[in-house]
């Protein structure tokens, strides 16, 4: 799948600063805890670029293996999986998990409700940046004109 890179940074960033905040949620406790990390995140600015870089980098490294070894993958993107009101990129993702295992019965996925019965994970961050970055404007003017832009 494909995520947002500034989401990327800032869920590192969160996860380095408030180490009471676990990487996956299962409940709205936990949530919360990442409510309260995100909304003193401080992004340091100086640095966000290059790691944005080293992230792009990466993502295209491996979809350039992926391609190159012929391996069959369905493409989804993060934002979608957790923040889309339907369970459309659910479903595609746990049918191609699933095919070809005679002993999986996949439940047809069509509402988020569905999607509960195989993942239990919750979203631990806002898809709204502006609201979970405390230091948002500086973010937004250091990726101004940047192919990074499209993240905030």
């Amino acid at each position: 799948n494909e995520r947002n890179l500034v989401d990327v940074c800032l869920s590192k960033i969160k996860l380095s600063v408030f180490s009471k905040a676990p990487a996956h949620c299962f409940d709205a406790k936990c949530v919360e805890k990442h409510k309260q990390a995100e909304s003193q995140l401080r992004v340091p600015v100086g640095t966000l670029l290059k790691e944005l870089e080293r992230w792009d980098e990466y993502n295209t490294f491996t979809t350039q293996l992926l391609n190159e070894y012929k391996v069959t993958r369905v493409d989804v993107l993060y934002e979608d999986l957790y923040y889309s009101s339907d369970a459309e990129s659910w479903s595609k993702m746990l049918h191609h998990v699933l095919s070809g295992h005679q002993e999986a019965v996949l439940t047809p996925v069509r509402t988020r409700a569905d999607v509960s019965q195989y993942i239990p994970h919750l979203a631990t961050s806002s898809p709204d940046r502006s609201s979970s970055i405390a230091n948002y404007d500086e973010v937004k003017e250091a990726l101004q004109g940047t192919k990074f832009t499209k993240y905030l």
